[in-house]
């Protein structure tokens, strides 16, 4: 017993204050006496024999001890530490972390626990888990459901928000102000933008012939009953045909705060991203750095070296070769074989450009081209094809000839058919052919073979213009009005068409070899070096430039640097957004029917609960009003939700069983003073979510067995007194990430868009054209987090341990106990994958020695070693898997037997 007055006047009111819990609500003066709607009152811990040092032990045992029940030992440190590995990282700890920590708690118990308790806090997979059990009530999906069920690119952004902001400890308050209207704070950012996308997890139905207004009012009641679970644990939704049958929640209360939300439009903007400007900056710092000294060399060998290599040049080409008259064919079309797009230019020249990006393997172009003017060409002896290549100039990287890696390409087999203006047609027979320059080893004479698959091609220098002339055996007679119709193939694999080129023509019966010299660069080294002017010394020097070996080389690193200069940070996000045309009236909907309007409302919140105060005094209020409101210190709900959820995560069940119903029909708290004291030292805490569990976890409540003694079990069969700890199956997505684990198979990466695992042919065949590109690599083995949500067909292994849908908001997961269960752990592809790999290490470890191995696989999987019974029964087993396969798939038959255990997939 106390042996103060004080102490008895305090234990007095905690053993009342239940029964004022309990007291039945209505309509009238009643409706303000439910506990959810009084604010917490934040009493001192209760005086319990023993004094705690953890203030949630004292409430605890307060309650115990009414009953005369006794806590529970504390969990012996294996269990504990893998308790706590589960509840904060959803991943299991190593062998050797399992062994210093035992070794550390000999010495000093609370060090070595708080030690590791700040480890996991701080690991970026405690955001991973604790940003899980957001999603759950964020509704997050990557899809619109319904039959479209159209998939949301940008999705994921939103998880990885959530994940980045639990890890760094964003205060509470700040990260659901976010959420609601972060798109309404001052300059918001990029990272409040994301935020913003809680309420786009909405359900979309995107079908042809749908009502759209009623599948909008369906988002916005979704958006109203989201906010009213996740924030108020009420259920509100009852009231969206008429008034709350329990609570004292009104129907036009319902559509009040459904005003808040009906002037939402998406938005999907293109905007950097938090953190991407900062790494961007620094990536193009050190890009700069890279460059500099390319470009510095450059410019001394320009100034330095090539002017004498350009004169020596200018030597060797004279006397200058007698001209030949080309003239350009122009195209009337061009088509491409493939999905290129083939534009023709005002030179006469064509240029290539692959779909989005792509470049065909092999192609095939058709180009149709009008004859040269008759009156200068009266016949044609010879074809010119010029590969167009551009160096580069400065900062602007040159563009090589071809489509290959760095402007490679070939030319497989060229054909020409004539077809006179009176509809008669020939092919054309080549004589010859003639080429620029052609890489060692090949054969450009293929080129006049149709049959042949090799042929013409250039890998080197490739940011010049190659040319090849194509001789006929008999000059063609030109005739008004006739079309010449060629064909350019290219069977050489690995993306080498044409990237832009031209054809011409010549009547010139002497042409043998290409000439490379462009019209007005012929034009200026006809005139004396000294009577030159600028321009025609400009386009020497410029094409020159292009056919040095040694410039070309200094040129291409420079090309080669730039084609790896940073991008600059955008990224597409899907958001939310005020609707910036006339605000949409809001109407009570009679009976829910929107079609059926009642009196008009504007945003509002319920009478039952404090008032609404807006940040400008008489404005209409909004979103970043209502979020402000939630965490007004008048508000008597919001903490006591988010202390319930997160003792919840950490108990199994929480200290209110109803976490989604605060209200009259949901379950009273356990321990209302706890609860209290929990929801105000949450605020004092400044919303710090790891400071909160990083209290409850060093509690000695948190830290009992779990073990079923058989006593106080029977007066307390829920353990709702809390006299010892929760055993229960761990969420669905940590039973994958476990088994990953424990094989060695798990990808520790974090963040980036979703993954596709292994998933049965047949799941696809459900949906409506739905697409499984499978993911390879370490991406087949990441966190069930990061697996794509496609809500008509959720990921059938998670499914069987409870994943929740994602249409509502969820704030408590069911835990069934079903054959599906163990027929998946045993069959599902990943699960037995998972057991081969772990198998295969053990043998590779321990060999023969099969003893030692399955002590290896205990403290692996349980983190613990296996008893004496256990080895016996399972070398039991793996002798009789020996006698039908090798031993190493011997010990992985064995592997999957514990990996199916219960104790397995169960945090104790």
């Amino acid at each position: 017993m106390p042996r103060r007055p004080k102490d008895l006047l305090r234990n007095l009111w905690l053993l009342l204050l239940p029964l004022l819990y309990l007291l039945p609500t209505g309509a009238g003066a009643s409706d303000h006496w439910h506990w959810a709607f009084q604010v917490p009152v934040r009493l001192d811990p209760p005086s319990v024999e023993g004094a705690p040092v953890n203030p949630i032990d004292a409430f605890v045992r307060a309650r115990l001890e009414e009953q005369h029940l006794s806590a529970s030992p504390e969990a012996d440190p294996r269990t504990l530490l893998r308790r706590l590995y589960l509840d904060l990282t959803g991943l299991l700890p190593t062998p050797a972390e399992t062994d210093a920590f035992v070794a550390a708690t000999q010495k000093n118990p609370g060090a070595a626990r708080r030690e590791v308790v700040k480890k996991l806090l701080a690991s970026p997979h405690y955001g991973e888990r604790w940003g899980r059990h957001w999603l759950d009530l964020a509704r997050y999906g990557e899809s619109d459901g319904y039959l479209g069920d159209t998939e949301r690119r940008w999705a994921w952004r939103y998880r990885d928000w959530v994940v980045a902001a639990v890890n760094r400890d964003q205060p509470y308050d700040q990260f659901s102000i976010e959420q609601l209207a972060g798109d309404l704070l001052p300059e918001a950012t990029a990272g409040q933008l994301i935020a913003a996308g809680f309420h786009r997890n909405s359900l979309r139905n995107t079908e042809a012939g749908v009502d759209k207004e009623l599948h909008r009012t369906k988002e916005v009641i979704d958006r109203v009953n989201a906010t009213a679970t996740t924030w108020l644990a009420l259920t509100l939704a009852c009231a969206e045909c008429h008034n709350h049958k329990h609570d004292p929640l009104k129907h036009d209360e319902f559509y009040q705060f459904y005003a808040f939300f009906n002037n939402l439009e998406d938005s999907d903007p293109v905007i950097p991203l938090p953190g991407e400007t900062e790494k961007y900056e620094a990536a193009l710092a050190d890009w700069e750095k890279g460059l500099r000294p390319l470009e510095a060399k450059l410019a001394t060998e320009e100034k330095e070296a090539l002017p004498a290599r350009r004169a020596a040049w200018e030597s060797s080409v004279a006397p200058l070769p007698a001209a030949v008259e080309w003239s350009v064919l122009r195209p009337t079309e061009a088509k491409s074989g493939a999905s290129d797009t083939m534009k023709i230019l005002e030179d006469g020249s064509i240029a290539v450009t692959g779909r989005r990006g792509r470049n065909p393997d092999t192609v095939t172009y058709t180009v149709e081209a009008e004859l040269p003017d008759t009156d200068k060409n009266k016949v044609i002896s010879a074809i010119r094809l010029e590969v167009i290549g551009s160096p580069g100039s400065g900062r602007k990287p040159g563009l090589g000839a071809g489509r290959g890696k760095e402007g490679a390409f070939a030319l497989s087999h060229l054909s020409a058919r004539f077809r006179s203006d009176e509809g008669a047609a020939r092919s054309l027979a080549w004589e010859s052919i003639a080429v620029s320059a052609a890489d060692p080893g090949t054969s450009p004479d293929e080129v006049l073979d149709a049959k042949a698959t090799g042929g013409w091609s250039v890998s080197h220098h490739t940011r010049r213009s190659h040319f090849a002339v194509f001789r006929l055996k008999e000059p063609l007679p030109l005739t008004p009005g006739g079309r010449l119709t060629f064909t350019l193939a290219n069977k050489q694999p690995g993306g080498l068409s044409l990237r832009h080129f031209r054809l011409s023509a010549t009547a010139d019966a002497d042409v043998r070899e290409p000439s490379i010299l462009p019209a007005d660069v012929r034009e200026a080294l006809e005139v004396e070096p000294g009577r030159r002017d600028e321009r025609q010394r400009e386009s020497i020097a410029s094409f020159h430039r292009g056919i040095d070996p040694l410039w070309d080389d200094l040129r291409l690193a420079i090309d080669r640097h730039l084609a790896k200069k940073p991008d600059a940070p955008s990224s597409q996000v899907q958001t939310l957004t005020e609707r910036q045309e006339e605000r949409r009236e809001s109407f009570v909907h009679i009976r829910g029917d929107y079609t059926r309007r009642g009196e008009t409302v504007t945003p509002g919140v319920p009478a039952v609960l404090h008032d609404l105060k807006t940040r400008v005094p008489g404005a209409v209020p909004d979103r970043l009003d209502l979020a402000h409101w939630l965490f007004d210190e008048a508000n008597p709900i919001t903490a006591r939700v988010a202390v319930n959820q997160i003792w919840q995560h950490l108990f199994g069940v929480g200290l209110v069983a109803t976490s989604d119903d605060f209200g009259t029909e949901g379950a009273p708290p356990s321990h209302p003073a706890l609860l209290d004291w929990l929801a105000t030292e949450y605020r004092r805490l400044g919303w710090s979510r790891k400071a909160l569990i990083e209290l409850i976890v060093d509690s000695e409540t948190y830290r009992q067995s779990s073990a079923l003694p058989g006593g106080p079990d029977l007066e307390s069969p829920d353990n709702a007194l809390l006299w010892r700890q929760n055993s229960f199956r761990v969420d669905a997505e940590i039973v994958r990430d476990i088994h990953l684990d424990a094989s060695g198979l798990l990808s520790r990466k974090i963040g980036g868009e979703s993954v596709y695992p292994p998933l049965p042919g047949f799941v696809t065949e459900v949906g409506r054209s739905v697409k499984w590109p499978e993911s390879k690599g370490e991406d087949r083995y990441r966190r069930g987090l990061y697996i794509f949500l496609k809500r008509t067909i959720l990921y059938p292994a998670l499914t069987s341990f409870d994943a929740p849908a994602t249409d509502v908001s969820c704030s408590r997961r069911d835990r069934s106990n079903s054959p599906m269960q163990a027929l998946t752990l045993l069959n599902d592809p990943v699960f037995h994958e998972c057991a081969e790999v772990l198998g295969k290490s053990l043998w590779e470890k321990h060999g023969n020695d099969s003893r030692t191995a399955l002590v290896d696989l205990y403290e692996r999987c349980l983190n613990r070693a296996p008893e004496a019974s256990e080895v016996d029964t399972l070398l039991s087993a793996l002798t009789d898997f020996t006698s039908e396969s090798d031993p190493e798939q011997a010990l992985a038959a064995t592997a999957r037997v514990v990996l199916n255990l219960d104790e397995f997939i169960t945090r104790d």
